[in-house]
């Protein structure tokens, strides 16, 4: 089997029906972040509250705007960031 965002959604939701809550309040940071909005949508009516926290974009475009933001902001200090890397 494979570890992927369907499973870890499906893992929550088992979890929920184990401990037997009839809705949940789901916080996700970072990567838990898309996690826990791709549990919200696919199981809206399971969730109480949804806590985003510094989370990553929920969809490729966002990807996209967020490392060409990254890009420009640091391009200025292109020369400093490599220094630290070697």
């Amino acid at each position: 089997t494979y570890i992927n965002l369907t499973r870890f959604t499906n893992d929550i939701e088992a979890i929920r029906q184990f401990l037997g809550y009839d809705k949940i309040a789901v916080l996700g940071h970072s990567w838990g972040g898309l996690l826990a909005m791709n549990y919200a949508i696919k199981y809206p009516n399971n969730v109480s509250r949804l806590i985003l926290v510094d989370t990553m974009p929920a969809d490729l475009n966002g990807i996209m705007a967020a490392a060409s933001e990254i890009e420009k902001r640091t391009a200025p200090f292109k020369d400093e960031i490599e220094a630290l890397s070697n």
